[in-house]
């Protein structure tokens, strides 16, 4: 292997390493679940709606995650706070 030939497999091994390491820190926020083909085309259905477009949803996930956290907040097991309500918690704290 020429010198040049060496630091270009060095250099594509860095990149290849950062994307290891980028895919492993998303990996620690998220995870997969298996849902119903059924469900995943209805979604997909909804997507290319206006009113999929008005709500934010661009993606599955999404919805998904729309989804399942109103139903975690409705039956107690979840509770979100929205950026600004979480500054807003921040900003109160630290005046006490």
């Amino acid at each position: 292997m020429t010198q040049t030939e060496n630091k270009e497999f060095q250099k594509k091994e860095r990149i290849n390493t950062g994307d290891i390491e980028h895919t492993k820190k998303i990996a620690k926020k998220h995870m997969t679940v298996r849902i119903p083909k059924g469900i995943t085309e209805a979604i997909e259905d909804f997507l290319v709606t206006e009113q999929a477009a008005k709500m934010g949803f661009d993606s599955k996930a999404d919805v998904v995650t729309a989804a399942v956290r109103r139903l975690l907040t409705e039956y107690g097991y979840y509770e979100f706070q929205s950026k600004t309500e979480q500054i807003k918690e921040s900003i109160s704290h630290n005046e006490k």
